[in-house]
């Protein structure tokens, strides 16, 4: 029992393939479909993070068995999110490409209406900050 547990059920590279392509997609999703940013965590925000590694876990793990295994995906995400932040942090392009447009909810003094729906605020949200 205890030999399944500690060798790997799964090839390295397999494995690293998985994290890989299942960190890049989760990043391309989110960076390009859009996400409302805030300074802080609210419970949809938390939930929606389960969700998303829930829905990614089948994919990074396969038919992972061995505790190796998922240390091999693991490592792989932190990897990958590790390197991106060192490239971000070096090339402004990068960061361009990556970082969200602003989208700002006042203009000249008014509210920009098209970006409190995109955002779903209301006046008396937007207002109470």
């Amino acid at each position: 029992m205890w030999d399944t547990v500690f060798m790997f059920s799964t090839s390295v590279l397999e494995l690293f393939l998985r994290g890989t392509v299942m960190y890049l997609a989760v990043f391309l999703l989110m960076r390009f479909l859009g996400r409302r940013e805030s300074g802080d965590l609210n419970a949809s925000d938390i939930i929606l993070v389960v969700l998303i590694s829930e829905a990614a876990s089948p994919g990074l793990g396969g038919e992972a068995t061995s505790i190796f295994d998922s240390l091999v995906v693991v490592g792989t995400v932190l990897f990958w999110a590790t390197l991106l932040d060192m490239g971000i942090y070096r090339w402004a392009w990068l960061d361009n490409l990556t970082a969200p447009r602003p989208r700002p909810l006042i203009r000249n003094g008014k509210i920009v209406h098209k970006t409190a729906r995109r955002e779903f605020l209301t006046k008396d949200e937007i207002l109470s900050n």
